[in-house]
């Protein structure tokens, strides 16, 4: 007899499912009842009482008016319950659909008699009641009042958020376009809240500032908004970029040579062809660095393998041997070009950028998973497909494999552990800047890096150590030599940029120029190949003080 309890079933009373199984195999199964009350789940654990499918239930006072959209009738329910004394069963959601009317209908009258029905009531505002009454006044031309509301709102401790301040720039930059000093207040109160401007309300707030006298602190503010912007984006839109030449080319300013803004194409030598500036590589920071390495620990000591131990003694083991300059993905070197018929993980496509390494004068390290290191060799991704077995290393490649290990080049993880963790870890292990490391690979990193590095500091990272390689065909299979390519393959290293695609400025006594990347239409910007480096689109904003 199998006795089941169905406790996990929401009943009144407790379950239990019997089960009889009789010596010709036939099961009889019957249901038992016990008096035992059984706990709904929902009020398990301390919790409410309330079925939560009545949740919500005549909370709402103003429910069928704000269904309705029906502003007047909504406003005499509250007055009626406010001279009968029962406003404050009116909730905090109720008194925000209100005010959400008030902005359609562009009603500031109304929105101040409810915040006078909310001060009644003892409702405290929020972030969202904030937004909506400066929405509401901003939308009706007081300013003045708006920014009154905003100073109450974060004098009350209620931090706003970008939303607060949309309508305040948007104004600013349209109806009160010709008062530098209002956009100028408004970014201020945005900054010291530490928010930053995104593309859609940095634009408009550039555009006013390319507009205002070099006498009123044209270049700080300037400088001020594409700093806030460049804290949290790399790129410019090209609608971005062409809205930004657009206005400027309009300027009485830009006619006088004053302001001036181009969209430009950088090759390789990171000179602006227009301004003859000299674009920077920015590396990754110390505490950059810091960031990475205590990051990569935390992401390791999540692992139920002991990774975080490991990559501590992989810590040590660096600092044990001679330092090493290029660590190479093995991993990701091997299987390169090989996803083809009779194509495999490749010992000598690894050996070649050894060997390219050394010439180089550097010292590779080769983070290897150890399964590559065994005596049989993994074929491609086509095995996948094809179910084909893995093959014997042959001695050619176990003598490279043996070279490998007799000058101490290799390194190999545990099976259990990720290898992208060590190769990561190598680029920020040494705190001698002097000399850079390097990691050969093409893994663009991004299941990695943006977990542990803001959009710029990453792609700092990515793009300062990072070497891309092809091999134009790839190596054949030794084990199948009718496989044989018919041309010779041709090693290809791309090293690091001579620039970083990021927000650049360069200042002097007389002018700032500042140089902003161009994200291409429909084109991943941020990928960077073995090819030949195309020049690139930036946008070029030159403002030079008045004399």
């Amino acid at each position: 007899v199998l006795a089941v309890p169905r406790s996990r079933y929401r009943s009144s009373s407790a379950e239990t499912v019997v089960v009889s199984v009789g010596g010709d195999g036939d099961s009889d199964v019957s249901m038992e009842a016990t008096q035992q009350p059984v706990t709904p789940t929902w009020a398990m654990a301390g919790g409410s009482a309330r079925d939560p499918r009545d949740r919500g239930r005549d909370r709402s006072i103003l429910g069928p008016q704000l269904m309705a959209n029906d502003l007047v009738a909504g406003m005499e329910v509250l007055r009626s319950r406010t001279t009968a004394g029962r406003c404050s069963q009116v909730s905090l959601n109720d008194f925000n659909g209100l005010l959400k009317l008030c902005v359609r209908r562009k009603d500031p009258r109304t929105a101040k008699e409810i915040l006078q029905h909310m001060e009644s009531a003892q409702t405290a505002p929020d972030e969202g009641t904030f937004s909506l009454l400066l929405k509401c006044h901003v939308a009706s031309g007081e300013s003045a009042i708006a920014m009154q509301l905003l100073e109450r709102m974060i004098g009350s401790g209620i931090k706003p958020r970008m939303r607060t301040f949309v309508p305040l720039i948007h104004h600013a930059c349209t109806e009160e376009k010709h008062n530098p000093a209002f956009a100028q207040n408004i970014f201020r109160l945005l900054s010291e809240q530490g928010l930053h401007l995104q593309e859609e309300q940095a634009l408009p707030l550039l555009q006013v500032a390319l507009a205002m006298d070099s006498s009123l602190g044209q270049i700080p503010f300037v400088s001020a908004v594409l700093e806030s912007w460049a804290s949290k984006a790399v790129q410019v839109s090209r609608l971005g970029a062409d809205q930004i030449v657009k206005s400027a080319s309009t300027l009485e300013a830009a006619r006088r040579g004053l302001v001036g803004a181009e969209i430009v194409q950088i090759g390789d030598s990171g000179s602006c062809p227009r301004c003859r500036s000299q674009l920077q590589l920015n590396l990754l920071r110390s505490e950059g660095r810091k960031t990475v390495r205590d990051k990569l620990l935390t992401f390791a000591s999540a692992s139920r393998h002991g990774g975080h131990r490991e990559l501590q003694e992989f810590a040590a083991w660096l600092q044990e041997r001679p330092k090493f300059t290029v660590a190479i993905d093995a991993a990701n070197v091997g299987y390169c070009c090989q996803n083809f018929w009779g194509g495999s993980f490749s010992i000598e496509q690894i050996d070649m950028i050894v060997k390219a390494v050394k010439q180089a004068g550097g010292r590779p390290l080769i983070v290897i998973p150890p399964l590559y290191m065994r005596d049989t060799i993994h074929s491609s991704a086509n095995m996948l497909r094809t179910r084909a077995s893995p093959r014997t290393s042959t001695d050619f490649e176990m003598r490279i494999k043996d070279r490998w290990q007799k000058e101490g080049l290799v390194f190999s993880p545990s099976s259990q552990s990720d290898d992208d963790w060590y190769w990561l870890y190598f680029t920020v292990a040494y705190e001698d800047l002097d000399t850079p490391v390097y990691v050969i690979t093409n893994d663009e990193a991004r299941d990695h890096g943006p977990r542990f590095l803001s959009e710029r500091d990453f792609y700092r990272w990515r793009e300062g150590c990072t070497v891309r390689f092809d091999f134009g065909t790839p190596l054949e299979n030794p084990a199948r030599p009718k496989h044989r390519m018919l041309k010779a393959p041709h090693l290809i290293l791309k090293p690091p940029l001579t620039h970083t695609r990021e927000f650049q400025w360069h200042t002097s006594k007389s002018s700032s120029t500042w140089h902003i990347p161009v994200a291409a239409d429909n084109v991943d910007d941020t990928r960077r190949g073995t090819e030949a480096e195309q020049p690139r689109s930036w946008l070029c904003v030159t403002v030079v003080a008045e004399a």
